[in-house]
């Protein structure tokens, strides 16, 4: 057995604890220079494209109304127990999953808000795709349709639609808490001129 010896290493304490020494940079490997918003998007994309391949097309013979609640619920419930988890995950010093997330606590309510959140986002989508392919279908002739009658009905389209979706709901969520922080801040702004 090969002994350590102090007096031949060429690594100290200082190297390790001085921030310009070699061994103290992190190591960046490929998935880090990937920029955050993608790593976000192709998460969710996928999540909810697997979500509508396994409860809309795995379950047979299920009308409009229960594959909307089913798509809901599970879009909700993975919300929060799954994809909010893997965007901390991602998460660099930076917080950046705040912007990518609806609502997280981890209080147990947090899983009815997104549930809650996950069921109107989930079916809008769902009711996006049932009338895009209405459009369709009455409003393409017959050769059109038999190339395309698939859009709409299938995980990628409807990912599209959830993402879309899910966007436009956080958007919202975070304009609504950016204007709240700018009225407070000018509140206080005004508070302290005043005194």
């Amino acid at each position: 057995m090969k002994k350590f010896d102090k007096n031949k290493s060429s690594k100290t304490n200082k190297d390790f604890n001085d921030p310009t020494s070699e061994e103290f940079k992190p190591k960046v490997n490929w998935f880090d220079r990937i920029p955050y918003a993608v790593k976000a998007l192709v998460l969710k994309y996928w999540f909810f494209g697997m979500i509508y391949f396994f409860f809309v097309m795995g379950i047979p013979n299920l009308d409009m109304t229960s594959e909307t609640v089913i798509v809901g619920v599970a879009l909700g419930i993975l919300n929060d127990l799954v994809i909010y988890k893997i965007l901390e995950l991602f998460d660099s010093y930076k917080n950046e999953s705040q912007y990518y997330k609806f609502f997280r606590s981890k209080k147990v309510y947090s899983i009815f808000i997104n549930t809650v959140y996950g069921f109107i986002v989930g079916g809008l989508s769902m009711i996006f795709s049932f009338v895009f392919r209405y459009w369709i279908q009455n409003g393409t002739s017959l050769e059109v349709f038999d190339t395309i009658k698939w859009l709409f009905a299938e995980p990628f389209t409807f990912a599209l639609l959830a993402l879309f979706v899910d966007a436009i709901f956080i958007g919202i969520k975070d304009l609504c808490v950016y204007l709240y922080r700018k009225h407070i801040s000018k509140k206080e702004e005004n508070e302290n001129y005043e005194i």
